[in-house]
């Protein structure tokens, strides 16, 4: 009888981390009939996304290191230790083969506890600039993988898992060259949603020329104020949908004809899948990840990226004028879609696989 093979994935916080582990895990469990358990932060998406997709999900309260005043620090260490203990013990009852880190504060604490349990660790990178966890989990795992070249010393590159879905959608030109009608803007401010990007897209609309529509994804403590914001510039008729929270992001890549959004490394890798044409307001961190993320399209002429510091309606305005030819989005799409596109599910497998049996 062959032996049941169980992982543990620890990830949480934003859809970024999350979505790509719910792939891995749904891949891993339907093509090799491994057991999956989540360890995930209570109250962020996790909670909500994970449990959907038929995957056990233990949720543990989760806090960052405070390092700003020494008392602080000082207590977020003690609640570090509890909470490596908590995830040690499930880890114990679980007993799995592998543990699986996608990022966010939960995973440093879940792979940490893996390790103390002598439980091999493999970690996956998603941005072209690696989290905190991952910079700190890197120096002890003995596989790392990445999405993009050079983020960390001695990972294989692998891409990002892209959703089945999505990777069903027709190409761009097919989806798009018989279209009439106004211009299709999908427009999102990543799975949180972002206030600034809710503020200037239904002024933009309001003095633009061009007969244009959108679907727009706010955030879901943002909708209400989102379509206040239109209807005060008498702009919702240019609406074609408002979600809190896009649960079928397929539908609407294959709607939009052009997309405005943060670049985090999901939606960049999901863009290049699917060849749309896009506007990257990347969100200001301090390693400025999602700004890289965007420049790998950018600097070879496939999409735009437009500052916060500088967005207004005018300057978003003045980018989106560029892009309201269905012709010329056509062309854009098909420079790339000539981007390299990597079959991640298999080289994920194969490392997880190879994992194991060193272990």
């Amino acid at each position: 009888m062959k032996k049941i093979v169980k992982m543990i994935i620890v990830s949480g916080g934003s859809g970024g981390h999350v979505i790509p582990g719910i792939e891995i895990a749904k891949y891993m469990r339907f093509k090799n009939k491994w057991r999956i358990l989540w360890i995930g932060a209570r109250n962020k998406i996790e909670e909500d996304l994970v449990p959907i997709h038929g995957i056990n999900i233990k949720l543990i309260n989760v806090s960052s290191i405070r390092r700003n005043n020494f008392i602080k620090f000082f207590f977020s260490i003690i609640e570090l230790v509890k909470t490596i203990k908590k995830i040690r013990i499930i880890i114990s009852k679980y007993r799995p083969n592998i543990v699986l880190g996608m990022g966010g504060y939960v995973s440093f604490h879940g792979c940490i506890a893996a390790l103390l349990c002598r439980i091999p660790i493999v970690l996956h990178e998603q941005n072209s600039v690696a989290g905190l966890s991952n910079r700190l989990l890197s120096k002890f795992a003995k596989t790392i993988l990445q999405a993009f070249p050079n983020t960390l010393s001695n990972a294989n590159i692998v891409g990002n898992p892209i959703r089945k879905n999505i990777m069903s959608i027709e190409s761009f030109e097919k989806r798009v060259k018989k279209r009439n009608g106004p211009i299709r803007i999908l427009v999102t401010g990543g799975s949180q949603g972002s206030m600034i990007i809710n503020k200037v897209i239904p002024e933009m609309i309001s003095i633009i020329d061009n007969d244009v529509v959108v679907w727009h994804q706010t955030g879901k403590k943002y909708k209400k104020i989102t379509k206040k914001i239109y209807n005060d510039f008498n702009t919702i008729k240019y609406v074609y949908k408002l979600n809190g929270f896009i649960k079928d992001i397929f539908l609407a890549y294959k709607w939009a004809d052009v997309i405005i959004c943060r670049s985090g490394a999901l939606t960049v890798s999901e863009i290049i899948y699917v060849g749309l044409p896009a506007i990257f307001i990347p969100f200001q961190h301090k390693d400025q990840h999602q700004h890289r993320n965007a420049v790998y399209l950018n600097k070879k002429g496939l999409a735009n990226i437009l500052k916060e510091s500088e967005l207004s309606a005018k300057s978003l305005k003045r980018k989106l004028y560029k892009l309201l030819s269905r012709k010329k989005l056509i062309k854009i799409s098909k420079r790339i879609k000539k981007l390299p596109n990597i079959d991640s599910f298999k080289k994920i497998e194969k490392f997880l696989l190879q994992s194991i049996k060193r272990n």
